[in-house]
């Protein structure tokens, strides 16, 4: 028998009240769990800078040793399969289902679960719906294209590769000057749910830019010379909401909970083949 429901109680009032707050008829509304609270929202890649050097090199060695599954795929594509195996890229996932963010906060993914748990967080993030990008539209192959990128190349680099990637790149110089301007954006990303993990778990994910060299430009032809190089950027302040703190001793509460009452558990969240049987053992 469950005791101490509060607990899960107290979370969601503290959501609710949050939630109260946003125009949801604006702004989408997603979440991330992060089991230590005093984490930050900074995509995988961004966490060392060496990793920032190597972008090109993880995309290229994917495609090398996997030219059946990836020598046509788009790089939009071959960046969400990378972030899938835990690969550094500019993603950041996310999920419109704040019991899923909950449940990784709680680190309910943990088959063996940790005793040095920390305190953790649901971080809530607003959007307005109108910047929601899908994952076919422009701002999205311009911004996972710069993953093809090295330090150095011309800006103009850019458009030819999208060109080759989807066969996009408005070639008018005001477009041009607009795309310039995306790529050092972050974007959230509406995925296509054709995979049962992202069907589960109601995942999106916040794609980051970072291009350093071409800002306050507007010229076409002056960018597509300029020779430019990978930065670091941060999520915007404006899509920060407020964290939703969860204390280390309500995590086993919690996880239990989400799995009598809502079905929330490592089996429901990763049903592919793969993960269903590991997770027998």
């Amino acid at each position: 028998m469950l005791t101490n429901i509060g607990v899960f109680q107290n979370v969601l009032n503290d959501l609710s009240r949050k939630l109260l707050a946003i125009d949801d008829e604006e702004y989408e509304i997603v979440y991330r769990g992060f089991e230590d609270a005093t984490w930050d929202d900074t995509p995988y890649l961004f966490r060392n800078p060496n990793f920032l050097k190597k972008e090109k090199d993880f995309v290229e060695e994917v495609i090398r040793n996997f030219p059946d599954e990836f020598s046509s795929a788009h790089t939009i594509d071959i960046l969400t399969q990378l972030q899938h195996y835990e690969c550094p890229t500019r993603m950041l996932d996310v999920t419109s289902n704040f019991l899923v963010a909950l449940f990784f906060a709680c680190g309910g993914w943990r088959k063996d679960k940790k005793s040095d748990a920390k305190n953790a967080a649901v971080k809530i993030y607003k959007v307005k719906k109108n910047d929601v990008k899908s994952i076919d539209s422009e701002t999205v192959t311009t911004i996972a294209n710069i993953a093809r990128m090295k330090d150095g190349d011309a800006f103009g680099m850019l458009p030819w590769i999208c060109e080759k990637d989807w066969g996009m790149w408005q070639s008018d110089d005001d477009q041009f000057v607009q795309n310039a301007k995306d790529v050092n954006s972050v974007i959230l990303v509406k995925t296509r749910l054709n995979n049962p993990r992202v069907r589960a778990q109601f995942g999106d994910f916040f794609l980051f830019g970072g291009l350093n060299g071409i800002e306050g430009i507007n010229c076409a032809s002056c960018l597509r010379n300029i020779n430019v190089r990978k930065k670091i950027i941060p999520m915007p302040k404006e899509y920060i909401v407020s964290d939703i703190l969860i204390p280390k001793q309500d995590h086993e509460t919690i996880l239990k909970l989400l799995d009598k009452c809502f079905k929330i558990s490592l089996t429901t969240l990763c049903p592919e083949k793969q993960d269903f049987i590991k997770n027998l053992i």
